[in-house]
């Protein structure tokens, strides 16, 4: 019995000793993932403050509010900017003050900046818990879905700390468990550090599911930290741990080869009649262990290991045999695909494409392939695959038009059937700012051009669906306002609802 009892256990510390040696490399893509997206909201913050307390304009004047309106305009993870003077916060951006509210007290101080997590203003209306950041004359308040989106698995537990660790500034994964201590027991085989300089951030990512490591103690512990020695040697000697980076690009090779990954779709209306005109196919990652990975993460991830071409053919096939019943009995609509300028544009690509949709009997001309560069493909190489597609009677959509390589130089020199303004111009519609001048200007100009439908991105709210109904002019729309991204099945329902309500 005792050496049964011996083996079992012996056997439940090895097993465990395994995991944690695989954790460990995965625990440091989590830590990776959540330090580069932390980096991203502070340089955001700190650039913005730094911004409006350089630009000299007085404080709340007109032109200081307009400033601060394009300041929120470019930076989408801040949810509102500020004015403050003698202790008082004078003036914000998207809440207009009745009077001046008292700034609360700081809860932690670095370099200057001032930082109060989770604080509500009470003479806000509906005006939710926000972190504040405020240094000389100006607050800044990060947005509340900063971090939605970056879903961390319980198994762990992810908090984003100061260089010195004191204070935290937010929590993911499983935050019901308490506060990771970084100098514990066993904290070296159990937690993950990852830290920046500028700005000076950690990350602490702890294993929550240790369970055999709690009867490890003294002199026990040293003799089974010569096992995990041991064990781990093998393992890099057998060459089976990977990087972080290569962490990240297998996971996403085997989600693309086994389908791992789904697709959602969003309707597309004629503003005048909220008409169904069509529908934009969004490509969606869920990790079993990483949670939802972004899409601005892991497409230009696919193009860096040149996986984006099996990635793209996927998207491509999987979508139109999911909407092929749709479009066979709605022939009015389209099916957008984004297509990323590269090199895997080649004949036998387009070859490729034109047999997935004969297969599945659809029409060639009701699929459109938005164009976006991303490479260092110029102009004229636009030009061509927009050429070569067409030749196929494929349609064509410049994307994020206004934004990025796409410019208005483009116009003269590429013929496409659709042009999507990106949705940073919708945001700005009806409002005395630069990127609400200039969507008026492109408006007007792509008025003038009658064979392209203008396409407006991100519409959420009524009053921007007003704004364009007042100007008269043919748009489509797309936005959460109409509907979110769907699964088919939700799609086949959405529309079955929308064409009862459009015969009543």
């Amino acid at each position: 019995m005792q050496l049964i009892f011996l083996t079992i256990l012996f056997l439940g510390i090895f097993a465990q000793m395994m995991m944690t040696t695989f954790h460990r490399e995965e625990m440091k893509g989590v830590a990776h993932l959540a330090l580069s997206h932390a980096n991203q909201i502070a340089t955001q913050l700190t650039a913005a403050i730094k911004l409006l307390a350089d630009s000299g304009t007085v404080a709340c004047s007109q032109e200081d509010q307009h400033l601060m309106q394009d300041i929120l305009h470019i930076n989408h993870f801040i949810a509102d900017i500020g004015r403050i003077e003698r202790g008082m916060v004078q003036c914000l951006t998207l809440n207009k003050l009745e009077g001046p509210l008292p700034l609360p007290k700081a809860q932690y101080m670095s370099n200057g900046y001032s930082f109060v997590q989770r604080y509500q203003f009470e003479q806000l209306p509906r005006h939710i818990p926000v972190d504040l950041t405020f240094r000389d004359n100006v607050i800044a308040m990060t947005a509340p879905r900063a971090f939605e989106g970056f879903e961390i698995s319980t198994s762990y537990t992810v908090e984003i700390r100061s260089a010195s660790l004191k204070h935290t500034f937010e929590r993911l994964g499983d935050t019901t468990l308490p506060k990771i201590d970084p100098v514990g027991h066993l904290s070296r085989l159990l937690i993950e550090k990852q830290c920046s300089d500028k700005p000076s951030l950690c990350v602490l990512v702890r294993d929550n599911h240790p369970f055999i490591y709690h009867a490890l103690s003294g002199p026990t512990l040293g003799a089974f930290m010569i096992i995990i020695l041991f064990i781990l040697l093998s393992y890099k000697i057998w060459g089976v741990p990977v990087s972080r980076d290569k962490q990240l690009k297998s996971r996403l090779r085997k989600a693309i080869t086994h389908g791992q990954l789904s697709l959602v779709y969003q309707p597309k209306f004629v503003l005048k009649d909220e008409r169904i005109q069509g529908f934009e196919v969004l490509c969606r990652w869920h990790d079993p262990l990483l949670g939802s990975i972004s899409p601005e993460v892991f497409i230009p991830l696919a193009e860096q290991t040149k996986q984006i071409r099996q990635l793209t053919l996927f998207v491509i096939e999987q979508s139109i045999q999911d909407m092929a019943r749709v479009l066979q009995q709605y022939p009015e609509y389209t099916l957008s695909i984004n297509l990323a300028v590269d090199e895997y544009l080649t004949k036998s690509f387009i070859e490729r494409v034109t047999e997935i949709v004969k297969k599945h009997s659809v029409n060639v001309n009701q699929i459109m392939f938005e164009i976006t560069e991303r490479s260092s493909f110029g102009c004229q190489d636009v030009v061509s695959v927009c050429d070569v597609l067409r030749m196929h009677h494929f349609r064509v959509s410049l994307d994020d038009f206004g934004t990025g390589y796409s410019n208005l130089s483009w116009l003269s020199d590429i013929y496409t059937d659709e042009i999507k303004i990106d949705r940073m111009f919708t945001h700005a519609l009806g409002t005395d700012t630069i990127a609400g001048r200039t969507v008026n200007m492109m408006l007007d100009l792509l008025e003038g051009f009658e064979d392209v439908t203008i396409v407006m991105e991100g519409i959420e709210t009524p009053e921007q669906v007003d704004y364009l109904l007042k100007r008269d002019i043919a748009v489509i729309g797309q936005g959460w306002y109409y509907a979110s991204p769907m699964p088919i099945e939700e799609i086949k329902a959405f529309i079955r609802r929308h064409s009862i309500r459009n015969i009543i």
